[in-house]
């Protein structure tokens, strides 16, 4: 491992080490700390996603990040981005003409199959959110730094 901002340790021994820090990374990185593992998260990048990729999340998902306790925060910082069961749809423009409606309720059909719902948040708001909790639960992330080898 190469930290960019210092030398990493000669002997940096861990229980698991996950290469990346980004949502796969840090999800695995929350989970295994909530089973007591505690795992080391190396990332390259400096910090979390800036980028609002990934927007939308199946409700097995968030399934998963409510065994954890992050439901409520999760569903909080997505309604101050997005209306939840809002629409999905094709646009010529973000000002143009609306060419398809893919659906019009983001949870519609999927009512009463889970205990939660699908959400919207995008990945630049969700990721913090799983790296402040696996952190709590004893998971070390270091961002700005490269794995080298083995």
């Amino acid at each position: 491992m190469t930290t960019m901002d210092a030398a990493a340790p000669a002997d940096d021994r861990v229980d698991v080490l996950i290469a990346g820090g980004s949502l796969v990374g840090l999800s695995t990185a929350l989970f295994l700390a909530w089973h007591g593992v505690r795992p080391l998260v190396v990332e390259q990048h400096r910090s979390t996603a800036i980028h609002p990729r990934a927007g939308g999340f199946t409700q097995r998902t968030i399934e998963t990040y409510r065994s954890v306790g992050l439901e409520p925060e999760i569903r909080n910082e997505g309604q101050s981005q997005f209306l939840q069961d809002g629409a999905i749809m094709g646009v010529e423009t973000l000002a143009g003409r609306e060419l398809v409606w893919f659906l019009y309720n983001f949870n519609e059909g999927a009512e009463g199959v889970s205990p939660t719902d699908r959400t919207f948040i995008t990945q630049n708001l969700l990721e913090p959110i799983l790296r402040r909790r696996a952190e709590q639960l004893g998971a070390e992330v270091r961002f700005g730094t490269r794995l080298d080898s083995e």
